[in-house]
């Protein structure tokens, strides 16, 4: 392992109290110098319990308490808090892999490294938690832009921030943005920036639980819309000094974001003239307006609803 390095993990939670032992009992597996800063965020479960009590059995679990600010507020509680050089984030319905500080830390033991990430396996909520074996050597991935890989081609987990060890001094002043859903992208690409070289690891280390109710598998609404088109302007502000990145972005990624709402949009809602229709349209306008991406990033059996909407609803 690498002397010295801490990590801590930054876990919010939200009546998550059925899936917290599990998780606690796979964090208190790990060998190595770690932290846990969990973050209840107005919890109506046990959850808190649950967390006061384990803090009380070992000093390395820590807990927070704020009220309804969404996990991102949660995050921030703890980032603000964090004692370690590592920082790692996990969702509080999900658990590690036992060996997780073992195999990951030693790669930053090479100072160029910035970030370590690492694949994970979806599960059931009541699956029993096994993990693939891991094998040795393993295969590691060098990656000196994460922009740039995460987009050619499109890798839509590569984001998450819960499958990556990250060297704190590239998150600096960073935060998740406040009370948005999809925040791991936006954060994600921020921290990016910073990154001189990533490592990719071949081997299954996380157990992402596939919980219902959760941000991807709740029903798509008004928020889910407005968070997309708020990160991209983010973005794109964000990367405003760096050209080359942003019209990467303005080419692959905002598109893509936009298909997948709009898709999202026609699943939810069989009607054009609903307000998820309606909210979709107003933001898409405004954003072609602004130069945020092209019309011609669209297949052109979508731009008559467009027309439709820019002409006949005066948006």
């Amino acid at each position: 392992m690498t002397a010295g390095s801490k990590i801590s993990f930054i876990i919010p939670v939200y009546n998550a109290a059925p899936f917290l032992p599990r998780l606690l009992e796979s964090l208190q597996a790990q060998d190595g110098d770690w932290e846990a800063l969990f973050t209840d965020d107005g919890s109506h479960d046990e959850s808190l319990r649950v967390l006061r009590e384990a803090a009380d059995q070992d000093a390395r679990i820590r807990v927070f308490e704020i009220s309804h600010e969404g996990s991102s507020g949660a995050r921030n509680k703890g980032l603000d808090n964090a004692t370690g050089d590592i920082i790692a984030f996990i969702d509080a319905d999900d658990f590690i892999h036992p060996q997780l500080i073992k195999t990951v830390l030693p790669y930053f033991g090479d100072a160029a490294v910035d970030a370590v990430m690492y694949d994970f396996m979806p599960i059931a909520p009541d699956a029993a938690p096994v993990f693939p074996e891991i094998s040795i050597p393993l295969s590691v991935a060098a990656i000196t832009d994460p922009i740039k890989w995460a987009l050619t081609p499109w890798n839509p987990t590569a984001h998450g921030v819960w499958r990556t060890f990250y060297r704190r001094s590239i998150i600096g002043e960073i935060r998740f943005f406040p009370k948005i859903k999809h925040q791991d992208l936006l954060f994600s690409y921020q921290v990016w920036r910073n990154v001189g070289k990533m490592l990719k690891l071949d081997c299954t280390l996380y157990a992402y639980v596939q919980t219902p109710g959760s941000v991807i598998r709740s029903e798509y609404s008004i928020d889910k819309i407005d968070a997309n088109f708020i990160i991209m302007n983010e973005l794109d502000s964000y990367f405003s000094d760096r050209p080359r990145t942003r019209n990467m972005l303005k080419r692959v990624l905002f598109p893509r974001r936009v298909k997948d709402v709009w898709k999202q949009v026609e699943r939810a809602e069989d009607s054009p003239s609903g307000p998820l229709h309606g909210r979709f349209f107003e933001r898409l306008h405004v954003s072609l307006k602004s130069g945020l991406f092209s019309l011609w990033s669209f297949p052109i059996s979508k731009i008559p609803a467009l027309i439709y909407y820019r002409f006949m609803k005066r948006i």
